[in-house]
């Protein structure tokens, strides 16, 4: 479930990730069943052997994924039971702003009508909204993200007295992690320990700190990791991702969607705040 957990009589929308043994991806299709077989939604692939679905649970009835890969294998993956009372948090996000949706069940906890949205990202605290859904169960929130570093923000959703209750992490890509050099070459000598002299001029806005590396030309492949996937991406998720450098290639709305099922997928959690709120430090 998008938030961490799915309530019933709340849509949920939930991210799914299909793959090998060895951590990649598989296509496969299929389709959401309840316990008499009917038809909920179906399960499509959109990247990778990522995808979402979504539906409204309903109380008392268990759910599961009914799949089938291309080499014709099947399975079942049974979907874990809604609670019965609770809050979902729903993230959509652009290059300019995130949307926040937050939905409450009918009947929630005295103590979860009045929440805190904390927004952070890299143990700093950037936004803190107070959310009063006492009357309304869905409220809806725009969030500037346009001036926010590149990287990782989660959403972390409190109670009135700071239980922690959902979780959402969008990447922002403000591309604010690149800038471009102009290279010239006045001294080229291909002889065995020739000179070769390369400059690199830098804009004098960007703060820079350069190493070099000069490979053969007839070496060069695609990149499926770079230095920017394995600070900005890889390092701060759980799980293997598969091809990371495609996701910061471009801030194109298609490749910042599949970016999106990551985040959905890959379970990235920086505090355990519940044992913060218990007091046991890391």
């Amino acid at each position: 479930p998008e938030g961490g957990t799915a309530v019933v009589g709340v849509k949920n929308n939930y991210g799914f990730r299909a793959s090998n043994q060895y951590g990649e991806p598989v296509k496969i299709k299929g389709a959401i069943t309840d316990s008499k077989g009917k038809k909920i939604d179906t399960v499509i692939v959109r990247h990778d052997g990522m995808g979402t679905f979504s539906f409204t649970p309903i109380a008392g009835e268990q759910y599961q994924v009914n799949w089938t890969d291309d080499a014709g294998k099947k399975g079942i993956v049974p979907i874990e039971k809604a609670s019965q009372e609770g809050v979902v948090i729903s993230v959509k996000g652009s290059n300019e702003q995130a949307t926040v949706q937050i939905q409450r069940s009918d009947n929630p906890p005295a103590n979860w009508k009045k929440l805190n949205l904390w927004i952070h990202q890299n143990q700093s605290l950037f936004y803190k909204v107070a959310i009063n859904v006492t009357e309304k169960k869905s409220v809806t929130a725009q969030i500037p993200i346009d001036q926010l570093p590149t990287g990782l923000l989660q959403f972390t959703l409190f109670s009135e007295d700071f239980q922690p209750i959902a979780e959402r992490v969008l990447f922002v890509n403000n591309r604010d992690h690149e800038f471009n050099v102009k290279v010239s070459f006045p001294l080229v000598n291909l002889d065995k320990r020739g000179k070769n002299v390369v400059e690199i001029f830098v804009p004098d806005t960007a703060a820079a700190n350069l190493s070099v590396a000069i490979t053969d030309f007839a070496l060069n492949t695609p990149e499926t990791q770079t230095i920017f996937s394995d600070l900005l991406l890889s390092g701060d998720v759980k799980g293997k991702i598969y091809n990371p450098a495609y996701y910061l290639m471009s801030d194109s709305d298609t490749v910042t969607a599949h970016l999106d099922l990551v985040m959905l997928t890959h379970g990235w959690r920086r505090f355990d705040w519940s044992r913060l709120k218990a007091g046991l430090p890391p």
